[in-house]
């Protein structure tokens, strides 16, 4: 505790204001308070005195201020002082509580380097945790992408192993029908002859001609299917020779609209004055077949299936082009046209 009077002399000091201070009370008393205050801070610290002089007041510990004590070995450190002025015959005297705060804040500097410190190991931490969810979001993103990848080629080999089944069913359909139509073959010969023996050898006014008649058009109309039998089957032998392909088309129509969908709505439109071709019937009608069972195939929501054909003359010389076309494609078939042309899927 210091005490002073309104000129700023100190009149009174106890033990813990020399010990604080490191004067004797002897070297205090007399002395202006400036005394105890860093020579940067003391012309302030007189106004500040005058000032208060006028009007003395309480001043709790701590307003705000940052105050700073001198030593006699001339060594600042952090004080609080509270001022309390009284009243006595010789003038107002004021007392000064002084405080050292130096552990204080020392206290506080640490505590502000840790929060600093904790602050910034936070931000780094933030920084890290930003950093590994971003490489974790890439790495999730390549792993979807991996995984749509491999469900995309397991989907792909299903559906090449489902073509892949449907060619064998086919193929194994193929022999089978022409097993059939083979066998079938045989019996309409028989049939065929038998009737051709009977026309020729019966009287003219026969009663039974109109039947046999029925026969043999029942026969050669039978014969017709198993033809295409052996066509679908891919068993006849090549015989080229001039056809007309609206009159091939007209006896395929049956036959084509027993294969298109129930929800495949199927139209011709035929071409006038196309002129021969010259192929073999079966492998034409294998062609004609395989372009409409590769669009049925393509129409998997039904729809409308229209075949439209036409001919144009190439600058080949002797050499026309037959254009088949369904809606979204065009499909040449030159003329004579091999067994496996134009079977390309719509």
């Amino acid at each position: 505790m210091v005490i002073a009077n309104q000129q700023g002399k100190i009149t009174l000091v106890n033990a813990q204001t020399e010990k604080l201070f490191g004067y004797k009370r002897d070297e205090l008393l007399g002395r202006p308070v400036e005394i105890l205050i860093p020579e940067r801070y003391r012309g302030y610290h007189v106004r500040y005195r005058t000032e208060y002089g006028d009007a003395p007041r309480l001043r709790p510990t701590g307003t705000g201020r940052e105050l700073f004590g001198l030593r006699k070995d001339g060594t600042e450190f952090p004080v609080e002082i509270s001022l309390s002025p009284f009243r006595t015959k010789e003038g107002i005297l004021v007392f000064s509580a002084i405080r050292d705060i130096t552990l204080q804040k020392k206290a506080q500097n640490e505590l502000r380097e840790a929060k600093e410190e904790l602050e910034t190991r936070v931000r780094e931490r933030t920084a890290e945790l930003v950093t590994a969810n971003e490489a974790l979001k890439a790495e999730v993103v390549q792993r979807e992408l991996a995984m749509q990848q491999r469900d995309s080629e397991q989907e792909r080999a299903r559906r090449l192993e489902e073509q892949l089944l449907l060619t064998q069913k086919m193929e194994a359909i193929g022999r089978l029908a022409g097993g059939i139509a083979h066998d079938f073959n045989n019996l309409l010969g028989v049939i065929l002859g038998n009737a051709e023996l009977m026309l020729s050898m019966a009287p003219a006014d026969a009663s039974y001609l109109e039947r046999v008649e029925q026969i043999k058009m029942a026969g050669e109309e039978a014969a017709t299917v198993t033809r295409q039998l052996l066509a679908f089957a891919r068993q006849q032998e090549s015989e080229p020779q001039l056809l007309d392909l609206n009159r091939v088309l007209n006896d395929l129509e049956p036959l084509l609209r027993r294969i298109v969908k129930e929800n495949v709505q199927m139209e011709m439109v035929l071409a006038r004055d196309l002129g021969d071709i010259k192929i073999d019937r079966s492998q034409l009608s294998q062609v004609i077949l395989n372009l409409v069972a590769n669009a049925r195939d393509a129409m998997g929501k039904g729809g409308r299936l229209t075949w439209k054909h036409s001919m144009r003359i190439s600058a080949r010389p002797m050499r026309a082009i037959i254009l088949t076309s369904f809606p979204g494609r065009t499909c040449s078939c030159p003329s004579p046209t091999p067994a496996k042309a134009c079977t390309k899927r719509p």
